[in-house]
């Protein structure tokens, strides 16, 4: 689209460049520009949801891991106490 615009406005491209709605163009630009950070921002957010999912996981198997490490260790008491 940007190479429709006219590097210079002559007498014989005039009309075409009356044609031209320069509103609209701006309005598309902006949107682009807009959707293109928009994109980088998802892209950002899935990877945060995937860090803080493997966050989650880890915290998830360090409990699993400290309770079967008191349970282990309950046992190892009752032993030694009888």
């Amino acid at each position: 689209m940007i190479k429709a615009l006219p590097n210079r406005v002559m007498n014989y491209g005039l009309q075409a460049v009356e044609m031209f709605n320069f509103r609209i163009f701006q309005e598309s630009l902006h949107a682009y520009q807009n959707l293109d950070m928009v994109k980088v921002f998802e892209f950002f957010d899935k990877k945060n949801k995937e860090r803080i999912q493997n966050v989650r996981n880890k915290i998830l198997y360090q409990k699993e891991l400290i309770a079967d490490s008191s349970e282990l260790l309950d046992k190892v008491i009752e032993k030694f106490e009888t």
